[in-house]
């Protein structure tokens, strides 16, 4: 069983100031989980812990695990795909296909910067 505090390769436990991953160990956030300092049961918890959640406009979540630099821009990423969509957040950009209805990494906003073909258009 996977611990509900691993997500990829992040520790997101609530346990933390923010989320990590020198704390990850496969044999034991894919395995014995509940021996961890890090874990807390979920159950235990409020809404306000784990991830602090940012509404935008109620529709779309950022989360502060996309804070990591695998989300993140420093500055607004640019596309001419008119379902391109970027979003400010604490001083980074963050960028989301509506096509896909997902938020993008770094690497794949650059790929929609750059190339006028795109798989998810019609």
């Amino acid at each position: 069983m996977i611990c509900p505090w691993y997500k990829q390769g992040y520790c997101v436990s609530p346990l933390l100031s923010k989320p990590s991953n020198t704390v990850t160990s496969a044999s034991r956030c894919l395995g014995d989980y509940k021996s961890c300092r890090y874990y807390k049961d979920s159950s235990d918890s409020n809404s306000n812990d784990g991830l602090a959640k940012f509404m935008k406009g109620g529709k779309y979540k950022i989360t502060s695990l996309m804070v990591a630099e695998v989300y993140a821009h420093e500055s607004p990423p640019a596309s001419q795909c008119e379902y391109f969509q970027v979003f400010a957040y604490d001083g980074k950009y963050y960028a989301r296909c509506a096509i896909k209805g997902q938020w993008l990494t770094v690497s794949q906003s650059k790929l929609c910067s750059l190339y006028d073909k795109c798989p998810y258009r019609e």
